[in-house]
């Protein structure tokens, strides 16, 4: 989790970090935030592990923060879905964001290209926040329930107009 391919995938991971990482240390604070970086890292290496181990046989290794960094991106998005971040200049909500990488990522498991991606890590680091979420207090369950409710109401919403037109 601590070491990277190269100084291309160690920028990425650092720009995700400071772009999430700073919107949930502003909500629940650094020792809360460092928890669910941990944390995310530790499930998805773990359950990446075992369905390589398990269901495919490949020995494939992982290497990078990427899972621990897409536990912060959904952290990020039910703490915080409206929250403005830029692409470019662009301004867009972090739910949105969040939103297009899990497609993202979805889209390169389904249909496998060999682009060196972890993309199961990420999936697993991206829904540790549902098994994460247990260990942080009452008040911000209580926030992430509410962003659960708003990101699941916007891309029901999203998707029926996308569907409409």
């Amino acid at each position: 989790m601590f070491l990277h391919v190269n100084a291309k995938h160690l920028f990425l991971n650092m720009f995700g970090i400071f772009i999430f990482g700073r919107i949930v240390e502003h909500k629940i604070g650094p020792f809360k935030t460092l928890f669910i970086y941990l944390f995310a890292g530790v499930i998805s290496t773990l359950f990446t592990s075992l369905i390589y181990l398990f269901f495919i046989p490949d020995n494939t290794g992982s290497l990078g923060a990427s899972g621990a960094l897409m536990g912060l991106v959904s952290a990020a998005i039910v703490l915080a879905p409206f929250y403005l971040t830029y692409n470019f200049i662009i301004p867009i909500p972090v739910m949105v964001m969040g939103w297009i990488t899990l497609f993202s990522d979805l889209k390169g498991l389904l249909s496998p290209v060999q682009d060196n991606i972890g993309h199961l890590a990420h999936l697993f680091g991206f829904f540790s926040i549902t098994i994460g979420y247990y260990f942080l207090g009452e008040h911000q369950q209580h926030e992430i329930k509410i962003g659960y409710i708003v990101n699941i109401v916007s891309l029901l919403v999203f998707g029926a107009i996308a569907l409409y037109f």
